[in-house]
């Protein structure tokens, strides 16, 4: 069994947005009242603004700096280690206050450029192949990125030794424990699907336990649909 409130969510707001927003547009589909009933908290963290290219410059509380809003777009590693380090430090705190008492009942995701930071935060985060689970709304990660750099493939990593294998490399094993929920509306004209869905087949290619749902005439927005899958992850985790 478990006791009340001992599994946790992070949930990230997209660009611009704040903790106490995006709380209030989960809330409309009872989203933390219906993970409260079942002993999850959720915490609604803001990021720390900054100046955000693609707004010519102009400071926002966004979770990492874009170049440009596409797939082929370098990735500004800064910002998005900064916040990495936030929401790892938030999960730090979580387990020395013993509000949850291992990584693995911690689920972490988003919406847009929360999603995405999700993404980097479940694959290459101080707790990396460890959380619940990852849930990603209506993101995408580059084509080229450093999240998963330090995933060795299942089918190559026969060919890694162990003296070359570098302490960072997530194993095939690690991985299957922490799955990653990608959801996209498919009339997205902000973040293609497309983006969304070529990432989950490259999560999937690295042996990840990735599920990908394209969701009906969804805009680049969150639905009730999309809240209900996010709390079937989480219960289904918690062996609910």
């Amino acid at each position: 069994g478990w006791d009340l409130l001992e599994f946790s969510v992070q949930f990230l707001h997209g660009s611009g947005d704040t903790g106490p927003g995006v709380r209030d547009w989960v809330n409309q589909y009872s989203f933390e009242s219906r993970l409260g009933s079942v002993g999850v908290s959720v915490q609604f963290p803001t990021a720390t603004p900054r100046p955000y290219t693609l707004w010519g410059g102009e400071t926002g509380t966004v979770w990492m700096n874009r170049l440009g809003l596409n797939p082929d777009a370098e990735e500004e590693t800064t910002s998005i280690k900064e916040s990495m380090s936030k929401i790892d430090g938030i999960i730090d705190k979580a387990l020395e206050e013993k509000l949850v008492s291992s990584p693995s009942r911690i689920f972490v995701g988003g919406f847009s450029q929360g999603g995405c930071l999700a993404l980097y935060i479940g694959l290459s985060g101080k707790y990396q192949g460890n959380l619940g689970g990852i849930f990603c709304c209506s993101g995408f990660l580059p084509n080229t990125t450093f999240a998963i750099s330090n995933i060795v493939n299942p089918k190559e990593a026969s060919t890694v030794s162990e003296e070359t294998e570098s302490p960072g490399v997530l194993s095939f094993d690690s991985k299957s424990k922490q799955p990653v929920l990608m959801l996209h509306g498919d009339s997205d004209s902000m973040v293609s699907c497309q983006w969304g869905e070529a990432t989950a087949k490259r999560l999937s290619n690295l042996g990840m336990k990735v599920s990908f749902e394209k969701v009906p005439n969804l805009e680049h927005q969150l639905n009730g649909h999309v809240i209900d899958r996010i709390i079937y992850l989480i219960k289904s985790q918690m062996n609910y």
